[in-house]
């Protein structure tokens, strides 16, 4: 089911079963706050758009988040 999805449905997703998720997310709003921000990258990328450098940086800043927040 989840390969239905699109990527802006995944934090949803997330939240709906948050007690299989609360041990390793902060919370739901920085889960959320951090999806949207990918979400924007994703998106112009799926448009044949060019990221800016600044934006490559705060993706960047948002994955390692990400990884420090799940244990990676």
């Amino acid at each position: 089911m989840l390969g239905f999805a699109d990527f802006g449905q995944l934090a949803q997703i997330i939240i709906a079963k948050w007690d299989h998720f609360k041990d390793v997310v902060p919370t739901q709003h920085w889960l959320k706050q951090r999806m949207d921000e990918m979400e924007k990258a994703r998106n112009f990328i799926a448009h044949n758009r060019m990221l800016l450098p600044s934006e490559f940086q705060r993706l960047y800043m948002y994955i390692a988040d990400w990884n420090r927040a799940i244990g990676l």
